[in-house]
């Protein structure tokens, strides 16, 4: 009895030092990448090795701040982000709350200028205005 408890100790203990040593990465977007406001949404693509065991959960962190909750997917979609730049990170939530993230990146949301016209579009010749001042 003593040895089967021995056993199922060390067995025990050996699962748990085996768990899964994960390396995250973001492929998609790329650093730096600009994203422009007629874009719908931003897709995120991560790469995991080894495969994500099947109580692991990935996260995007936007400006440090979790985009939804944790699941076993590796491809997300963003909302279009506020203009400016924002950073990216992936992270891995292990089942027994231990988590690995990937570098940060850091990509960029331009906007339209309302002071510009209409939107990106074919280009259209800006029509002169003639301004008289009151005498």
């Amino acid at each position: 009895m003593q040895k089967c408890l021995v056993l199922m100790l060390f067995l025990l203990n050996s699962a748990i030092c085996h768990a899964a040593q994960y390396v995250i990465d973001i492929t998609d977007p790329a650093p730096d990448q600009t994203f422009h406001s007629d874009a719908e949404s931003i897709t995120v693509n991560v790469s995991v090795k080894p495969t994500l065991q099947t109580n692991d959960k990935i996260v995007i962190l936007v400006d440090g701040q979790p985009n939804g909750d944790p699941t076993n997917a590796t491809s997300f979609s963003l909302p279009t982000l506020e203009r400016g730049s924002h950073t990216l990170q992936a992270e891995i939530v292990s089942a027994d709350g231990s988590t690995t993230n990937s570098d940060e990146i850091t990509i960029f949301q331009q906007q339209h200028s309302v002071l510009l016209g209409p939107g990106p579009g074919p280009k259209t010749q800006v029509n002169q205005m003639t301004v008289y001042r009151a005498t």
